[in-house]
Formats: structure tokens, C-alpha cells, sequence
């Protein structure tokens, strides 16, 4: 065979090999994406079964889980205020994607705490008039155990409809507010109505229906109540409805069973039971000690001898502010004859606390603001359940009158004529 038919044989075999080759990295390539391809499907159907089949792994004893969707939330950033383990009151912010969010903390305080989780961005009179961007994963006072998953659902413009998972008392509030859907529906729309109307209009035109509403749910609360004796819930709404008559409150212990008193809400129960018959006129008023607005001690037991009243108020509280000018008349006429105010705040602001002080020309008695953690435990011991609630303490240091509200003129002249 001469060399030009072995060379062309030879390039023929090479390009044999190179077609070869180009064909083998085409087919290599496409079963590279394949499998890249499939190897993607499968890790998310992995993830897929994973997050629905397999079981929340168990917390340790001071975290807490709690996942949500608050529909129409716009994803509005929340705050979750609790207490940390080393007793100090902390708020970390939660952000929500899709109206959907899951918070996890594991710094609560061991065993049963409260956690609050409230709306950014809106201040104290906003939530209190109820504009529904407010919700609890319990109320006040009622605490949640530590380590457990907590879940909960609902629409962002009604907390109060909201339903939970996690424990039965969360499911035992989630029963009632289905319950009283409707009517808290109804109620939250009438608060809502206070920025379209003047105080005197709204007074005039919403109050009336809005009292009709709230009567409303307080007896269909009372029937909740009366069928779920044995629910830690309904003592709690025992004690948010009945925590200063202290006949109704023993009525009630009387009906509960044993397993319902010992849970935490009706130890609190029976220490509110025990707290209102310290508090009862003609008991002897509580010693404290409150750092007042100029920094000093104000000692209760320093005025013994004098008739006290102790104003507990908040700058925040309007019923409370429009009996500041009464008592100015008050301590302008008897306070030489040995009568004295101590002006005791609640709030979140110490500078709002100053101002209303100033604007309501009251500081010509002593003021102390509950601030800390340890001072609020004043509202506690005096079983303060409403704003404002005004005590009298005679000479002797003992309570001769306990007024809740802001109608109680000419009963407080009587009473204080009385005890000078």
C-alpha cells in the first residue's frame, strides 16, 4: 500500500475518533444537566416531605416557637415583648414575608411566662381605642409554658378573632373568640370609628350601640364561662371581668375543680382572692417605697398621721387626667389641714408621664412612676385592676375608701371630710 492511501486512511481514522469524541462530550453534557436537573427536583421534594412529615424537633426549657399567618398584615413588622432569663423585659422585632412568620426564642424565662406580640409603629392610644393592629398571644397576666410550639391564624383588622394551637389554654381562648366572633367584630368596628368623630359626637352617636355591644358580650361571656368551669381560660375571664369584687371572685372558686386551681391563672385567682381582702376598706394600707419625680424616696409610712390619697393614673388615660383639676381643688382646700396626694404613674413613658404632670399643673403634690419590673409590683399589691382607681387611707393608715373611676366627687368630699 503506498503512503498517500496510508495517509488518507490515517485521516479518515482521525477524524473517525474526533467525531466520536464531539459526540460522546454532547452526550455527556445533556446527561450532566439531566442529572443536575433531577438532583434539583429531588432535594426539593426532600425538603417538601421533610417540613410536612417530619415532626417539630422538642425545645429546651426557656424557648418558645410560634408561627403564624396574619392575613392582610401587609407584612407589617411585629414586636414580641417577654421576659429574658436574666429578668429583663426584652422586644425583638419579627418580620412576616407573605403575611406569614416564624418566631423562635430561646431566652424566655423557664417554665410559664407571658409573651406579648403586638403591631410596630403604633403608639399606646392607637392600640388601647382598638384600631385591631394589636394582637396577644395571651392576655395580660396569663402566662404560656416555655419549650412548646405555638401556632396561630387570623385576619390583621381583628385580633380578637384570632385562633391558636400549641396548648389547651390557647385553644380554649381560640374556642371563645369563635364564639363571640360576631359580636367582637361588631365592637372593634365601633372602636375603629373614634378618628371620623369629635369626642362629644362620638359619645353621641357610637357610645350607645357600643354599650349595647359590650353588655352583649359580657353575657354571652358569662355563659362561656358558666359551661367551661373546668377551662383555665374562663378564669381568666373571671378575673379580667370580676378581679375587684371579691364576692363574685369567691363565688366562683367555689365552682372550679381542683385541677382548674392549680393551674397558674387560678393560683392567681385565689392570690387575687387573698390580695382583695388585704385591700378592703378598713384594711391597713401596704407600705411602699417609689423613687418620686425628683429622684427621692416616697415612703407611704412617712405620712402616717395625715389623710393619703394614692391617685393611681396614666398619661395615657384620659378619664384619669380630667379629674386632675377636682383634685387640685381638693389639695388646695384640706391641705392644711393635714391631707396629702401621692400621685403614683403607669405608662411606657417617663417623658409623657413629665409632660402630662406639667400640662395638668399637678405638681404640687409628689408623683412616682411605676417604671421597672419591681415597681409594678405597687398595682399588684394595691389590686389595681382600672384606671383611675383612687385609695383613701386615714390618719391611722387605715383604707377607708377605694373609688374606680371618674364619678366619685361628692362621695371623696364626704369621705375625706370624714377621716380629717
Amino acid at each position: 500500500m503506498n503512503s498517500y492511501l496510508i495517509n488518507k486512511l490515517l485521516i479518515k481514522l482521525i477524524e473517525s475518533v474526533l467525531a466520536l469524541k464531539s459526540n460522546y462530550d454532547y452526550l455527556f453534557n445533556q446527561l450532566r444537566n439531566y442529572m443536575q436537573q433531577l438532583f434539583s427536583v429531588l432535594l426539593i421534594l426532600s425538603v417538601i416531605f421533610t417540613a410536612c412529615n417530619t415532626p417539630e424537633l422538642p425545645l429546651d426549657e426557656n424557648s418558645i416557637s410560634i408561627k403564624g399567618q396574619i392575613k392582610g398584615s401587609k407584612d407589617t413588622p411585629f414586636i414580641a415583648a417577654y421576659i429574658d432569663t436574666i429578668g429583663e423585659l426584652r422586644r425583638d422585632t419579627i418580620f412576616l414575608k407573605n403575611d406569614k412568620f416564624h418566631f423562635t426564642t430561646n431566652c424566655i424565662q423557664e417554665g410559664v411566662q407571658t409573651i406579648t406580640i403586638y403591631a410596630s409603629g403604633n403608639d399606646f392610644k392607637v392600640t388601647f381605642l382598638g384600631t385591631n393592629s394589636y394582637f396577644v398571644l395571651s392576655p395580660s397576666q396569663t402566662k404560656v409554658k416555655t419549650g412548646k410550639h405555638y401556632k396561630v391564624n387570623g385576619n390583621y383588622r381583628s385580633y380578637s378573632t384570632m385562633t391558636w394551637s400549641g396548648s389547651d389554654y390557647v385553644e380554649q381562648k381560640s374556642e371563645y373568640n369563635l364564639r363571640l366572633q360576631t359580636l367582637t367584630i361588631k365592637r372593634d368596628s365601633l372602636f375603629a370609628l373614634w378618628n371620623r368623630y369629635n369626642e362629644d359626637d362620638y359619645n353621641a352617636l357610637v357610645t350607645p350601640t357600643l354599650d349595647v355591644v359590650k353588655n352583649q358580650i359580657r353575657a354571652q361571656t358569662d355563659l362561656f364561662i358558666q359551661d367551661h368551669l373546668d377551662y383555665e381560660f374562663s378564669v381568666e375571664l373571671i378575673l379580667k371581668y370580676y378581679s375587684s369584687d371579691v364576692v363574685k371572685l369567691e363565688e366562683y372558686w367555689s365552682q372550679l375543680n381542683n385541677d382548674t386551681k392549680k393551674t397558674s391563672s387560678g393560683i392567681q385567682m385565689y392570690e387575687k382572692i387573698e390580695l382583695a381582702r388585704k385591700i378592703e376598706v378598713g384594711a391597713t394600707a401596704p407600705d411602699f417605697t417609689l423613687k418620686d419625680s425628683q429622684g427621692k424616696d416616697m415612703v407611704l409610712s412617712a405620712y402616717k398621721g395625715k389623710v393619703v390619697l394614692l391617685d393611681f393614673w396614666g398619661a395615657w388615660c384620659l378619664p384619669c387626667r380630667a379629674t386632675h383639676p377636682f383634685l387640685i381643688e381638693l389639695h388646695k382646700k384640706y391641705n392644711k389641714q393635714g391631707f396629702e396626694i401621692l400621685g403614683i404613674g403607669n405608662g411606657s413613658s417617663v417623658e409623657r408621664w413629665q409632660k402630662a404632670i406639667e400640662d395638668d399643673k399637678i405638681k404640687i403634690w409628689r408623683h412616682a412612676f411605676a417604671s421597672g419590673i419591681k415597681d409594678y409590683d405597687i398595682f399588684k399589691t394595691y389590686n389595681i385592676t382600672a384606671f383611675p382607681t383612687k385609695i383613701l387611707i386615714n390618719k391611722a393608715g387605715v383604707i377607708t375608701n377605694v373609688f374606680i373611676g371618674d364619678d366619685h366627687q361628692e362621695d371623696m368630699i364626704i369621705a375625706l371630710e370624714k377621716a380629717l
